[in-house]
């Protein structure tokens, strides 16, 4: 399942590279149609206010106070989940969704043993993850719902018996959908 996986991805990075323009790839973050100039314009926003950040759904407002062509083309999004998060919400509470999402691969990781099955789902949610480095399809109802039930799979228990430790493998869950409830409109 992982090598069918790494194949389909690498697949379609190639293709999504090979597509990319010649000008992005030679001078990033000068090309301001690219990606890449907006994340370099993240960066200074996130210089600007590290402690509160911009406020979530404020990045289009703010990159004019940063950007070279400020009124001649609109950045809506950083399209990276993971600056994005920077931008909006400045570097505590980004750092605290760093350790909420290493504390819950950690728990994921624990639960591979008693449940195998957890592994596909496992890998779809880091694929998603290393896939909004360069998108921001978290946000789509239509990957975010589908997500949340990988999620549901990854923590969910088998059976109706209470487990030793059960408690906290709730509090932890809630702990973990606690970035959801934060990220919605």
């Amino acid at each position: 399942t992982i090598a069918i996986a790494i194949a389909a991805g690498a697949g379609r990075l190639e293709r999504v590279v090979s597509a990319t323009r010649n000008v992005e790839l030679s001078s990033p973050g000068q090309n301001t149609m690219s990606k890449f100039y907006a994340w370099r314009g993240a960066g200074k926003l996130i210089l600007l206010r590290p402690w509160t950040g911009s406020g979530r759904g404020a990045f289009e407002h703010a990159f004019t106070q940063v950007a070279e062509n400020g009124g001649e083309r609109r950045y809506r999004w950083v399209e990276n989940g993971f600056l994005q998060s920077l931008v909006d919400w400045g570097v505590p509470v980004a750092a605290l969704l760093v350790v909420l999402a290493g504390t819950a691969l950690f728990v994921a990781i624990r639960r591979l043993s008693p449940d195998p099955l957890a592994v596909g789902p496992l890998c779809a949610l880091i694929g998603l993850a290393v896939q909004n480095m360069v998108d921001f399809s978290i946000e789509v109802p239509g990957i975010a719902f589908p997500a949340l039930a990988l999620v549901g799979v990854v923590f969910g228990q088998k059976s109706s018996e209470p487990e030793p430790g059960r408690r906290l493998i709730r509090t932890r869950t809630l702990l973990l959908l606690a970035p959801l409830a934060l990220a919605a409109p």
